[in-house]
């Protein structure tokens, strides 16, 4: 009975130090995962199927998560008092890049998990009219991390407008995304990306920090680049919800991939509220 009792005491005794050695060497990975990851990065830890673990630009790749190291780093973007500056990049060395999607006017579910499934945060410029009959599926992008921005009411030409025509189309906008979204946008792209004097002022008048532009573009599953052939740090890349949306997702992929860049959301880049510093405003 006793030598039973022994045997069983070893057994359970081997069981635990089994289980320690186990655990200690999950901890040891993650840590060293940790203690790897480039500065200014964290290194993705969440478990698989954790939709909310890491809302990173890594997914299923387990690429680090690349944020500003602090305040420094971040583009000074505080409300204008006249005028909303133009941005077409980050100005960081960091490899980041930053994807914003335009229109809503195909709304692909294809395209949609492929985002999600490798939490991509992206930033969306929808216009109202186009998305109006199923901000629904817009909503889901949200919850997975996507944020919502201006990009008008009809998608017309800024540029044909005079100003109170311009507010209307920009303010109207916000309002709406305000009611639908529960956040009130705080970017805004012109359609075309065509704009003026007047689209800044009335993009300030709406509560707008800045007229969002790009640097590169996704557009029939390639890219094209206005600086060189490749992704640059820093760089706002455009896409569109059309037909060949799952085309230009892997094009970017893949291209991401190449340059050895990590997708981050754009608005995590911004200081809203420090006083502004000096900036240059970019050209389409």
């Amino acid at each position: 009975m006793n030598k039973k009792k022994t045997s069983q005491g070893i057994a359970h005794l081997l069981s635990l130090i089994v289980l320690s050695v186990l655990i200690l060497s999950g901890a040891s990975a993650a840590t060293a995962a940790i203690k790897h990851a480039p500065a200014g990065t964290t290194a993705y830890t969440g478990r698989a199927g954790d939709e909310h673990a890491v809302p990173n630009g890594g997914g299923q790749d387990n690429l680090p998560v690349i944020r500003p190291d602090g305040y420094h780093e971040l583009l000074k973007l505080p409300l204008p008092p006249a005028e909303a500056p133009v941005i077409t990049r980050i100005p960081t060395s960091k490899p980041v890049v930053f994807l914003a999607i335009d229109d809503g006017l195909i709304k692909d579910k294809a395209g949609r998990k492929f985002i999600a499934d490798r939490r991509w945060p992206v930033t969306l410029f929808l216009t109202d009219e186009i998305i109006a009959g199923d901000y629904g599926y817009f909503r889901e992008m949200q919850l997975k991390g996507a944020v919502i921005e201006d990009h008008t009411i009809t998608h017309t030409n800024l540029t044909t407008l005079p100003f109170e025509g311009q507010k209307k189309e920009i303010c109207a906008t916000a309002d709406s995304y305000q009611k639908k979204f529960g956040v009130r946008p705080r970017l805004m792209r012109p359609p075309g990306g065509d704009y003026n004097q007047d689209t800044k002022k009335a993009a300030a008048a709406c509560g707008m920090h800045a007229v969002v532009n790009w640097h590169s573009k996704v557009n029939g599953g390639s890219l094209q680049y206005q600086e060189g052939d490749k992704l640059l740090p820093g760089d706002i890349v455009l896409m569109h919800f059309r037909k060949e949306f799952m085309d230009d997702l892997k094009a970017f992929q893949q291209q991401v991939k190449r340059d050895h860049m990590h997708v981050a959301l754009l608005e995590d880049w911004i200081d809203f509220e420090t006083a502004s510093v000096a900036l240059n405003s970019g050209q389409n």
